[in-house]
């Protein structure tokens, strides 16, 4: 009788020694972290959007150590939920699934905003880090407007923008996406045909090469035609610009629209 009670205190003392073995595993050497406040960044808008867009838009994330992805973060984990993570520096990456995407557009795709960013944290022991991350819009955007009445005097229009290595076609109103580089410009032609069966316009205009001409980031670009009889006029309005009341005229092109 006095063998099986020892047995059985033996036993007891393993298991509650097995249970403070895990206790310490789960606190010893780990941290944790959560996202507390994730914002998008609208091009040409200073103002920082929340969680209503971040909730629309479909965002990626990774920890990163060394260059390698040692956690790929969920859209619940981007959400707030608290990541146990062991203690070390560590760099997170968040982007949006269109980042994966951009290098590979064609010219029959117009693309759209491209949002990624890349903080740092540091996990230590025991210690909660609740990070906050901005997500700008890395790539730059072209976006026709054409002036009212536009096709009273035209039956038809063709206008292509490109940035050098992909050429797109847009409609009044749209928009296309091109990938930034220091060396980013944009070449853009209007094509029409007056109601007389005139073919006008065609020349290329291109803007990003000259003196004080420069390509941004975070920047859509307006194509922003003009009647004037009896001459079409174009500018690019950039409306990040401060200067004259948020719009900056940055080229100027001319077609000549038939009109007495």
């Amino acid at each position: 009788m006095k063998q099986a009670i020892f047995y059985f205190f033996a036993s007891l003392a393993l298991l509650t020694s097995c249970q403070q073995e895990d206790t310490l595993d789960e606190t010893t050497g780990y941290g944790y972290l959560s996202f507390t406040d994730i914002s998008v960044q609208v091009a040409n808008v200073n103002n920082i959007h929340t969680r209503s867009l971040v909730e629309d838009l479909s965002l990626r994330g990774e920890i990163r150590q060394d260059g390698e992805t040692v956690k790929t973060l969920t859209q619940e984990d981007l959400q707030g939920g608290s990541i146990r993570q062991k203690t070390g520096d560590y760099t997170i990456i968040i982007y949006s699934d269109s980042y994966l995407e951009y290098a590979e557009w064609t010219d029959d795709e117009p693309g759209e905003a491209v949002y990624y960013a890349e903080t740092t944290v540091t996990i230590a022991e025991g210690e909660k880090n609740k990070v906050t991350v901005k997500l700008p819009m890395i790539n730059f955007g072209v976006c026709l407007s054409l002036p009212e009445g536009f096709l009273t005097w035209f039956t038809d229009y063709t206008f292509t923008v490109g940035d050098g290595n992909r050429t797109v076609a847009l409609t009044d109103g749209k928009t296309a996406y091109f990938p930034y580089a220091e060396d980013a410009k944009i070449t853009y032609t209007l094509h029409a045909t007056n109601t007389d069966g005139e073919e006008m316009g065609g020349e290329t205009v291109d803007y990003g090469t000259g003196e004080d001409e420069s390509i941004r980031p975070n920047t859509i670009y307006t194509v922003d035609y003009a009647m004037a009889v009896p001459s079409l006029s174009a500018i690019i309005v950039s409306p990040s610009d401060t200067s004259n009341n948020g719009q900056a005229y940055l080229s100027f092109a001319s077609m000549d629209c038939g009109a007495p």
